[in-house]
Order: C-alpha cells, then structure tokens, then sequence
C-alpha cells in the first residue's frame, strides 16, 4: 500500500482500497478511480471555490458529462483529509440543474461560512 503522511495522518493512494482501513486516508485519486470503477464511469471530480473572502455558498457548472441522464441520480461527497473541518462548517453539497448529456451545477453550502476549494466527488447512479 502506497501511503505518504499528511498532519500525521497516513495517505492510502492504493485504487482497489484493499486494505479497508480505519486508521489510513484515501487520496483523491484513488477515490476518484475506485468509484469510476464502480459507477461504470459515472463520476467526476470538482472544486467548489468559496474564494478568499468567508461566504456560505460556492457553486460550479460541470460539462462534457454525456452520461447525464433527465433522471439521472447523482450522489455527491465532500473530499477532505480534514473532517473535524467539515463537520464544524456543516457543509452540505446540493445537484441541480440537470442537462441531459452535458452536465449539472454543483452547489456547496455551509451554516458557518467558508472560504478555499473543496473538492467534490459526483457519482451518477
């Protein structure tokens, strides 16, 4: 298992996740591969830019999606090595603005205001 340290917290970069560990970190490259896998391809990868300034809200527009669908269900989750950062700015990710066969609009919002990029798995089921 390939693993790099971040504040002390060990970076699991294996794709497969096979050491299905409590005590390891996945990266976002390994997320983003293993899920593809699962979704059949599904699934992409954002940033919400809250910017330099704290706000409650980033949104971005994601295209080039052709597997969009007008019933497409699409599962978002916050990518973070920080979760204690999460949990304490209670950030929610909302899909809207569906176009089939292009994309969708990916809305990050939190009770406490943020600011930073927050990357955001999509998964379309």
């Amino acid at each position: 298992m390939a693993q790099g340290p971040t504040k002390g917290v060990p970076i699991d970069t294996d794709p497969t996740l096979a050491a299905n560990s409590d005590a390891v970190v996945c990266s976002q490259k390994a997320i983003k591969t293993y899920v593809s896998g699962l979704s059949g391809g599904n699934s992409v990868l954002t940033t919400c830019a809250f910017g330099a300034s704290f706000t409650d809200r980033a949104a971005t527009v994601v295209t080039g999606q052709t597997w969009v669908g007008a019933s497409s269900c699409i599962i978002p989750s916050i990518l973070t090595t920080n979760i204690d950062e999460a949990q304490l700015l209670d950030m929610s990710v909302i899909i809207s603005d569906l176009v089939v066969g292009v994309g969708f609009t990916v809305t990050a919002l939190c009770e406490n205001e943020a600011r930073g990029n927050y990357s955001i798995m999509c998964l379309g089921v």
